[in-house]
């Protein structure tokens, strides 16, 4: 009898933990792509962080995202303490799903997530995007906190190139582009990026080590240590990415400073960056040693 208890109970168990792995937002991603079919005329494509389809219909969206927030998982994620009483209750939000622009952005929503959360001392939902044109939509889940800006469009105002920058990691915010007509998304880097082309082949973007520093490398004779100019320093580089190859070609930007030694020495003292990013320069290399 006792082995009859404990399979139905390991069986009950079972169920509850099979229904709570399929609650729709619950560790599973797929039902963010099943809630947007369901509201909307065709079936979602998606890749990365993108789903692409038609005929959204937004308060069916709403009520089907309302519904996910009413569930236990959903709230026990979002519970917090009440530390402001003796008491010290347990507090259950519950959440509503907005949509709302996205900051002076008014082509793009901000639609509250069943996916992602932003986390300090509690935790709350986070942004997905939504970009819409005539009939068509694009809606962009991020893992993380994220931000978003359309890079390219074509000539119907169809986004052909979105980045997305996560703020997840502290002093590293990921940069991705995703390219649609190719499908894919690309890491390219992190922080901030400055663009000075933008093509569905290639881009070049200018970054800046401002938040990290490097040392030189460190030389070793007869078992002594040597810095040779030793210490933290800065620098800016400019880097092309090329969509077909998925290569980086990288070029270190010689900055007007008085901290300057040999090309060749520098290279072999620091190895921060491919010998080729140094061919278009002649003589001395230079950088900060305060970042400006």
């Amino acid at each position: 009898m006792r082995n009859i208890k404990h399979f139905f109970f390991l069986v009950i168990i079972f169920f509850q933990l099979d229904a709570l792995a399929k609650i729709p937002g619950f560790n599973d991603r797929n039902a963010v792509k099943e809630i947007l079919e369901e509201c909307s005329s065709k079936e979602v494509t998606t890749f990365g962080y993108l789903y692409i389809g038609e005929g959204l219909d937004k308060n069916c969206l709403i009520s089907k995202y309302n519904k996910v927030f009413k569930q236990e998982p959903h709230k026990n994620r979002f519970a917090y303490t009440d530390w402001s009483t003796d008491a010290r209750n347990k507090v259950y939000p519950e959440y509503q799903t907005e949509i709302k622009d996205y900051a002076s952005k008014e082509d793009i929503k901000t639609v509250t997530s069943i996916w992602n959360d932003v986390c300090g001392e509690t935790c709350e939902p986070g942004k997905d995007y939504l970009y819409e044109v005539d009939d068509k939509f694009w809606y962009l889940v991020s893992n993380w906190m994220s931000s978003i800006r359309i890079l390219k469009i074509d000539d119907k105002n169809h986004p052909l190139l979105i980045l997305v920058k996560d703020h997840h990691i502290i002093g590293v915010s990921p940069v991705h582009i995703i390219h649609i007509p190719k499908g894919k998304m690309f890491n390219i880097g992190n922080g901030q990026l400055s663009f000075s082309k933008i093509s569905i082949e290639e881009i070049v973007f200018e970054y800046s080590y401002s938040k990290s520093y490097f040392l030189l490398k460190e030389i070793i004779t007869d078992g002594k240590s040597d810095w040779v100019g030793g210490g933290a320093f800065w620098f800016n580089a400019s880097s092309s990415f090329n969509f077909d190859t998925e290569k980086f070609t990288d070029k270190y930007i010689n900055p007007p400073s008085d901290n300057c030694m040999k090309k060749e020495d520098f290279i072999e003292k620091t190895e921060i960056l491919p010998t080729e990013a140094f061919d278009h320069i002649d003589g001395e290399i230079c950088w900060w040693d305060e970042f400006d």
